[in-house]
């Protein structure tokens, strides 16, 4: 059985555990990055609620993308679910491609020994993500 946690994630694609991570990490960026947004919404300038769309929409749309903004009229930051796992599958394919094919041949390369075993069944899994993500 699958435990989805509908009680407490919204939407329905695997980003959604990592939406409360998503906004810790957006507001510690930098030091003062959190003061200066504070700064934004003090002046009027930012809306502090961020908009989420969980639709299953594709990122490509007719006229337009569904990727982040924000919005002239309610000065709100504008997210899709799907743009968030996009960019996921991208950032973790890119990890996965760089640790097996640079990494670790560079440390086993070093220790002149296998350290670190290499898997082409990791490298083949991560390109196909890549792939998929960026049809």
């Amino acid at each position: 059985m699958i435990n989805s946690l509908k009680d407490y994630h919204q939407g329905t694609q695997p980003i959604r555990v990592l939406h409360d991570m998503n906004i810790h990490m957006f507001g510690n960026t930098h030091p003062s990055f959190k003061d200066k947004l504070q700064q934004l919404v003090d002046e009027g300038k930012l809306n502090p609620a961020i908009s989420m769309s969980y639709a299953e929409d594709s990122i490509r749309q007719e006229n337009r993308f569904n990727s982040p903004k924000v919005s002239s009229d309610t000065r709100q930051i504008i997210l899709h679910e799907t743009f968030l796992s996009y960019l996921w599958c991208i950032s973790y394919a890119l990890y996965v491609l760089y640790i097996e094919k640079v990494d670790y041949p560079t440390i086993n390369r070093h220790q002149g020994r296998e350290v670190y075993k290499v898997s082409p069944d990791e490298i083949e899994k991560a390109a196909a993500l890549s792939r998929t993500a960026n049809r």
